[in-house]
């Protein structure tokens, strides 16, 4: 049985999603790098009204 973790990253501001993209790119290698099984499966854009 695998444990399975969820990572939630709050970035904001104009850049937020390309911060997201730039992230993912270092997690994948730290996985790499430690022979880990990568199972990432992305950036959710959530996108918050106020009013």
């Amino acid at each position: 049985m695998s444990r399975q973790n969820k990572l939630i990253w709050d970035f904001r501001g104009p850049n937020a999603e390309k911060t997201a993209e730039h992230h993912e790119i270092h997690l994948k290698d730290f996985l790499k790098m430690n022979a880990m099984e990568n199972h990432i499966l992305g950036i959710d854009k959530i996108v918050i009204f106020k009013c």
